[in-house]
């Protein structure tokens, strides 16, 4: 066998273990523009986290206290009211407010905001 003709039986063997590996790369490519990793901040209202996480005022109030004041949640500068931080709270629900992946999250979000003079 020559050597062009061991090229090209490679060629053809790993032909569908590339077609594979394209397919693959397109689909996590799909799921991770669908997780979007990256928290986009979304402060809200309560009026609106309500509605939002369907809670009553009163249980969003109790759920405060396990979530970090400052970075989950805080109060305008101008008033008492409560804004809350939709997307880190939604990530704490899903993955559990005391797990590393939460708390990375939330590692991340507080020095994007330094980085941009906020909080």
């Amino acid at each position: 066998m020559t050597s062009e003709e061991v090229r090209k039986a490679v060629e053809l063997a790993i032909a569908p273990l590339v077609e594979r590996i394209e397919a693959l790369t397109y689909q996590v490519s799909e799921l991770e523009q669908k997780l979007d990793p990256k928290p986009q901040t979304e402060i809200i209202p309560q009026q609106e986290a309500c509605k939002r996480l369907q809670m009553s005022p009163r249980t969003l109030q109790r759920r405060r206290v396990q979530w970090v004041e400052g970075v989950h949640w805080w109060k305008e500068s101008s008033s008492d009211r409560p804004l809350y931080n939709l997307p880190l709270i939604c990530d704490g629900e899903r993955q559990g407010f005391n797990s590393p992946a939460h708390l990375q999250e939330c590692r991340q979000w507080a020095k994007a905001q330094s980085r941009q003079g906020r909080r």
